[in-house]
């Protein structure tokens, strides 16, 4: 919590330092203002269960330029920068542990009681937290990028010391959907600041609070977006329909019986529930004769041939492989034999004697990954053109690890491991296809207390700067060796 003292001292310094000292109230001042504009009615649906407001269960400030210090006492939450106290964040949390796992959350409002704000309108974004943190002892140090880098939610806030109401709602469904709940961030960029009062303010009534709605699917209630009782809606199983395609509900079948139309049956005289015909196939015990039942019925000439069937039955000169023929017109029940792939006769469409067509083994040829038909390797030397791979052709192939190198041959191929300087490589082993080489170290070191070529500053040592009481009261010098107050220091 910042004091009247510790505000004070800053102040003070910054009065020497800086040409105005910031304007306005002192952080903590709760006699600014007592009004607060009406608050908007929290969002909620007939028959959901709204819990709040609960006030938050630990609140604190963070500042970038005190790092180390926590302030979870304050009465207010600051968010913004001010020219005393620099950058400020204020982190918040809220119990949620009354809301049951898996529950749609109808609303999910925050209320802010604004305490006071210098500069222009501006936006204060609501970041989650994906870090635990303690009340008493978080700083800036210790959070670090604790938060989401985009926010999760905004809202405006100007001059008006009103409450400021914000919908959390998709945060807190998250929180209920099981992302674990560690709070939420209050960041305002740019050059203005706002105060809102905190869980430790004296006015009870404007602390920090979160109005929760919800309903779930096992309330026996019409509620939420539901479109029946506990069905429908955007997190329930859907409702009961007659065209879902499931059985349920009073159905006694799929999407019929009950309040749906009358399930089809196998005497009802209807072409219906999947029959293939009036009361046979589909479900029915009766099949339909058909053309492809397997089974000589209807005036067929044949099994599932001739008569209304569009299929001519089979014969040895149709010109077409059926009725059990083992190819057109030949085997079954016809005389004439059918060409094999061991018959020793180029026959049946074969690319040669007993190979290619409909023959498993394929004829050689110069590209057929093989080493066959007098090849002098896989398709290389004897009646193809390419000439056989070698281990001096300067080419990388036949299995080689590189050109002419490695595989069958004895020549070892370079790699980033043999202690030379050889393929693609800058350097002995590094380089090129290799890591990267060991880059020169730079040629100065910042933080270790002397200022070297290209730092403005190494801890107190500035060099021939004269940086004045800052460089007593606060660090002049960054971490990065860069002068935080650069327009506070100069020559001698």
């Amino acid at each position: 919590m910042t004091s009247t003292k510790h505000f004070a001292l800053l102040c003070a310094v910054a009065v020497a330092t800086i040409p105005a000292c910031m304007t306005g109230p002192a952080p903590g001042d709760d006699a600014l203002t007592d009004e607060v504009g009406t608050s908007e009615e929290a969002l909620s649906s007939a028959g959901a269960v709204c819990l709040g407001p609960s006030v938050a269960t630990k609140d604190a400030v963070i500042y970038e330029i005190e790092p180390g210090w926590n302030n979870g006492a304050s009465e207010q939450l600051s968010v913004g920068f001010s020219s005393n106290s620099g950058l400020q964040e204020s982190l918040l949390q809220f119990d949620v542990s009354g809301v049951p796992a898996g529950a749609t959350i109808v609303s999910a409002t925050m209320t802010l009681h604004q305490l006071y704000r210098t500069g222009t309108p501006a936006t204060v974004n609501v970041h989650e937290v994906n870090v635990s943190w303690a009340e008493n002892s978080v700083t800036w140090n210790s959070f670090g990028a604790g938060a989401a880098s985009s926010p999760s939610t905004s809202f405006g806030v100007n001059n008006d010391i009103v409450p400021r109401q914000v919908s959390l709602t998709s945060l807190v469904q998250s929180w209920a959907d099981g992302t674990p709940n560690n709070g939420l961030l209050l960041a305002e960029p740019g050059l203005t600041q706002t105060a809102f009062r905190s869980r430790e303010s004296t006015k009870t009534t404007q602390r920090p609070t979160l109005d929760v709605c919800y309903v779930t699917c096992t309330d026996g209630i019409q509620n939420g977006n539901e479109t029946a009782v506990d069905c429908g809606g955007d997190g329930c199983a859907p409702c009961a329909t007659c065209d879902d395609g499931v059985q349920n509900g009073l159905e006694t079948g799929v999407d019929c019986g009950g309040a749906c139309a009358p399930c089809a049956t196998c005497d009802d005289g209807v072409q219906n529930g999947g029959e293939g015909g009036v009361d046979c196939g589909g479900s029915c015990s009766a099949a339909c004769p058909t053309c492809s039942d397997g089974v000589q019925n209807g005036g067929e000439g044949g099994v599932d041939c001739g008569g209304p069937c569009s299929a001519a039955c089979p014969t040895c000169s149709d010109g077409v492989q059926n009725g059990g023929e083992g190819g057109v017109d030949c085997g079954g029940l016809c005389s004439a034999a059918c060409p094999t792939c061991s018959d020793g006769v180029q026959n049946g469409g074969e690319g040669g004697v007993d190979c290619g067509g409909p023959c498993s083994a394929a004829c050689p040829t110069c590209s057929d990954g093989v080493q066959n038909g007098g090849e002098g390797g896989v398709d290389c030397g004897g009646t193809c053109s390419a000439a056989c791979p070698t281990c001096h052709d300067g080419v990388q192939n036949g299995g080689e690890g590189g050109v002419d190198c490695g595989g069958t041959c004895s020549a070892a191929c370079a790699t980033c491991h043999d202690g030379v300087k050889n393929g693609s490589e800058t350097g002995v082993d590094c380089g090129g296809s290799c890591s990267a080489c060991t880059p020169t170290p730079p040629a100065s070191t910042c933080g270790n207390g002397i200022k070297e070529a290209g730092e403005q500053c190494d801890g107190h040592d500035t060099g021939s700067l004269v940086c004045t009481v800052v460089n007593i009261l606060l660090p002049a010098c960054t971490s990065s060796c860069k002068l935080r107050f650069p327009l506070l220091c100069s020559l001698p």
